[in-house]
């Protein structure tokens, strides 16, 4: 387990379900669950008092006089050089942003972190020295409560309002030509952007396929599940495989909508995280607290797992990761703390877990070999070795002035 001084923020919140944070906007909200990307040796991080920080993990190498750090017993014996580039986030009279208004985790390209808040706007910062981007902020008008994407020169992100938007990545302003797309209701996930066509799900229970370009349904009709989607599809040999609030996980055709399961596979509860794709196979988290192993052709649980789920200790809202051969999986213990696990996708042997003093929401990072998590509660990120479990550092985004 890991012995870390454990940060506590003065309003510590735990969401029960997704849909509590849904009726909160504004400036004053929930404690989120602010996500982590690797940009090869560079992290960016979004932290709980609503700062994207940027982590160089070239700092390893030495400590301030210049001698070699090295991991032993389990100890954190590094801390990564710091940048902060989270000083354009400014939310309402008080000039100060407020914690709890990351979601989803950053994203990074044209040499630009891109960062949807839950107020609403979605910033453009200069990956290198923090600036802002764009002149102002794009607003949807709503809330945002998933992440954003990103395709040639445009962005893409849903809103509590409903709609769907494509943003000029160069502008900061609406796509010309693509009107918001409207749904029956809010849109909470990450949009998935594929050859040309935007797919996503809202709690209005259906998942969208829409034209990048022109806005256009590409689909005779939206697919509808039995409870509203909160995860970003996954993609593979032209099916989407994503799973619903009505504790159920589908597979549909990308280019028709059409089912390719006689009956969507069954769990004990919501599933909420991303899904997983490995040799013909599909790693599903639920919140029943299992990891399914479905096959991607029949929709059946796979033999290769002796046709058992992987439990785990509690319910797993955190998307997973693959390194190398293992899945690794975040599961809550409570809202005070988290099991980490490793599991070999061959059999779904347990080969290594660890428990972290701190909730994790936000999805599961990996990146040269390693394991980053985003601590919920200590606002801390901590990162594993991903083959032994074997912690490497960690780092209190508190500590930030």
């Amino acid at each position: 387990m890991f012995d870390i001084k454990r940060a506590t923020l003065t309003k510590p919140a735990v969401i029960a379900i997704l849909l509590v944070t849904l009726a909160l906007s504004g400036c004053i909200g929930p404690v989120g669950w602010p996500g982590v990307v690797v940009d090869g040796d560079t992290v960016f991080v979004g932290s709980m008092d609503g700062r994207v920080v940027r982590l160089e993990l070239s700092a390893r190498l030495e400590d301030k006089d210049g001698d070699t750090l090295s991991k032993a017993d389990g100890e954190w014996v590094w801390e990564p050089q710091v940048e902060e580039t989270g000083s354009i986030f400014n939310c309402g009279a008080s000039g100060r942003f407020r914690s709890g208004q990351l979601y989803g985790p950053p994203v990074v390209g044209n040499d630009t972190v891109y960062i949807g808040l839950q107020s609403g706007n979605v910033y453009a910062i200069d990956a290198e020295y923090g600036d802002d981007v764009w002149e102002e902020p794009f607003d949807t008008g709503g809330t945002i409560t998933g992440g954003v994407a990103i395709a040639d020169d445009t962005l893409f992100v849903g809103s509590s309002d409903g709609k769907l938007y494509a943003v000029d990545v160069s502008s900061g302003r609406a796509k010309q030509g693509f009107e918001p797309y409207p749904t029956g209701d809010k849109i909470v996930s990450t949009p998935l952007v594929q050859d040309g066509v935007v797919y996503f799900g809202s709690l209005d229970h259906k998942l969208y396929a829409i034209d990048a370009a022109t806005g256009e349904l590409k689909w005779d009709k939206p697919f509808k599940t039995g409870g509203g989607i909160g995860s970003t599809p996954l993609i593979v040999d032209n099916v989407l495989y994503f799973g619903s609030f009505d504790s159920k996980f589908y597979a549909v055709y990308a280019d028709t909508g059409e089912p390719k399961w006689e009956q969507p596979f069954e769990a004990g509860n919501w599933f909420w995280s991303e899904a997983l794709y490995h040799n013909g196979i599909i790693y599903a988290c639920s919140l029943d607290h299992n990891v399914y192993a479905i096959d991607a052709e029949s929709g059946e649980l796979s033999s290769e797992w002796h046709t058992n789920p992987f439990p785990t200790v509690g319910k797993i809202r955190s998307s997973p990761a693959i390194v190398g051969n293992l899945l690794i999986v975040a599961s809550e213990v409570d809202k005070e703390k988290a099991m980490v696990y490793g599991i070999d996708l061959e059999n779904g042997e347990e080969k290594w877990q660890q428990e972290l003093k701190s909730s994790i929401l936000a999805p599961v990072s990996a990146g040269g070999g390693k394991v980053y998590v985003n601590g919920r509660l200590d606002n801390t990120v901590y990162v594993f070795d991903g083959e032994t479990g074997d912690p490497e550092w960690s780092f209190s985004l508190s500590d930030i002035e």
